[in-house]
């Protein structure tokens, strides 16, 4: 991709994302009425899909910006594995989001179902420790490897032989490597794992408010109760973030692809893939959440009430 072309389709798209996600910080810290009605897990999703999208596109500006500046290697294979990081340890927040909402929306009968419901935040807490320790330990070892930490390590002695530095730095960059090779390989199951729950969530939720809004009308009821209309909302806006996950899924595939198999590919394509995928999720995180939809209302409306001069 040519770089004017990048940098005009891509910069926009970050610079916006990181000032919706400014916004959403302020109705987080100064919440309408001065009450914060957001209730856990649901608040630790939003403030971690928030900080890793924001981290994303704070270091694709950089990456953007270092492509005009003389800077050794080094430096950019930071921020690129540290964007790289950050829209992975989005994705469990963005899944656990859609999970959360199926939860409050369909009732359970079977009993893993119900005991998954009274105990999801300490599941959801549990998980997305869990993989950000993944994702971390990825994360590091790619750090260390585009220094070249490992290159000086030297293996112990075998048989009261020692071995030669240059071939113990060879073959300590191979373990690491072949890590990293499993890693990638693991990470790709759980895109596609993901992928599959997100699609699972979704349809059900959908399901069950195509069963009741059917049921509802049948019998006569008038399709104008708020609860539904919330509902009917959170669950197009899961929709919408199957779509983004498919996405992302599409971006991912092709970075751990390349990277296990060592192809010469163009990293801005997999780049403005994930930069889209961030700005979409935002987007679709506002309209979603009362929070701030309902503090961009109070927004308009003063700006409305504001008389002209």
């Amino acid at each position: 991709m040519e770089l004017v072309i990048c940098i005009c389709v891509n910069l926009p798209c970050a610079v916006l994302g990181l000032l919706m996600n400014m916004f959403y910080v302020f109705c987080l810290i100064f919440p309408l009425g001065g009450e914060m009605n957001v209730r856990q897990p649901l608040m630790t999703l939003l403030v971690l899909v928030i900080c890793c999208t924001s981290t994303f596109q704070l270091c694709f500006i950089i990456h953007l910006s270092l492509e005009f500046m003389a800077i050794g290697g080094n430096l950019k294979q930071i921020v690129d594995t540290l964007m790289s990081y950050a829209v992975r340890v989005s994705i469990p927040a963005s899944l656990w989001l859609n999970i959360f909402y199926c939860s409050q929306i369909i009732p359970v009968t079977y009993a893993p179902f119900i005991w998954l419901k009274k105990n999801i935040k300490t599941v959801v807490y549990f998980l997305l420790i869990s993989t950000k320790i993944y994702f971390l330990t990825y994360f590091v070892l790619e750090i260390l490897m585009s220094y070249g930490i490992f290159s000086r390590m030297k293996l112990p002695q075998v048989n009261s032989t020692v071995i030669n530095g240059s071939y113990a730095s060879v073959r300590t960059k191979f373990q690491i490597s072949s890590l990293l090779d499993i890693l990638d390989t693991l990470t790709m199951v759980l895109i596609m794992l993901g992928l599959c729950v997100m699609l699972i969530v979704t349809g059900s939720t959908g399901r069950y408010l195509y069963k009741h809004i059917r049921k509802m009308t049948s019998s006569g009821m008038p399709f104008n109760s708020q609860t539904l209309q919330n509902q009917v909302r959170v669950t197009l806006t899961s929709f919408i973030q199957g779509f983004i996950y498919l996405l992302f899924t599409v971006g991912a595939f092709i970075d751990v692809y390349c990277a296990f198999k060592s192809l010469v590919f163009d990293w801005d394509i997999v780049w403005m893939l994930h930069n889209l995928y961030s700005l979409a999720t935002i987007i679709n995180l506002g309209v979603g959440q009362s929070l701030f939809r309902q503090r961009v209302a109070h927004l308009c409306q003063k700006a409305v009430n504001i008389p002209s001069s």
